[in-house]
C-alpha cells in the first residue's frame, strides 16, 4: 500500500463519523476526548443495575451515555433535571393515612386565649 498524497496530511484532516449518528470530529479530538475523560464508580444493587442497563440497550444507549447526559443536564439546569420522588415507606404511610381520618390531629383553635386555657396557663 503507498502513502503517496498523505505527506501533508496531520490528526486534524483525518474525521471520524462518531455512533450512527452524524457527529464527525477529527482523529485529534477523538485522542484528546479520550485523554480528558474520568472513570466513575457507582455502587447499586445488582438487580437493578441489570434491569437499567437492560432499559437502556433498548433505547440504544449505555449507562457510561446516560450519567455523562445527567451531568450534562446538571451543569445546563444547574440543579437534578427531574423531580425526585420518595416511596413513602410503611411509617410514612400510616401517618398520611392517619392524617386522612383525622387521627392524631392537634385541636385546632379559634384563638389563642382558647389554647392557652387548654393548656392551663
Amino acid at each position: 500500500m503507498s502513502c503517496e498524497g498523505w505527506k501533508n496530511v496531520t490528526l486534524d484532516d483525518i474525521c471520524l463519523n462518531i455512533t450512527d449518528g452524524d457527529d464527525v470530529i477529527t482523529i485529534k479530538e477523538a485522542i484528546t476526548m479520550a485523554a480528558s475523560t474520568s472513570i466513575v464508580q457507582v455502587r447499586m444493587n445488582t438487580e437493578m443495575k441489570k434491569a437499567t442497563e437492560h432499559m437502556l440497550k433498548s433505547m440504544g444507549l449505555n449507562m457510561s451515555t446516560v450519567v455523562n447526559l445527567l451531568c450534562k443536564q446538571i451543569l445546563v439546569q444547574k440543579k437534578l433535571p427531574f423531580e425526585v420522588i420518595a416511596e413513602p415507606n410503611a411509617v410514612t404511610e400510616k401517618a398520611l393515612d392517619d392524617i386522612e381520618h383525622d387521627i392524631g390531629l392537634s385541636k385546632v383553635y379559634k384563638d389563642t386565649d382558647e389554647m392557652f386555657k387548654d393548656l392551663g396557663a
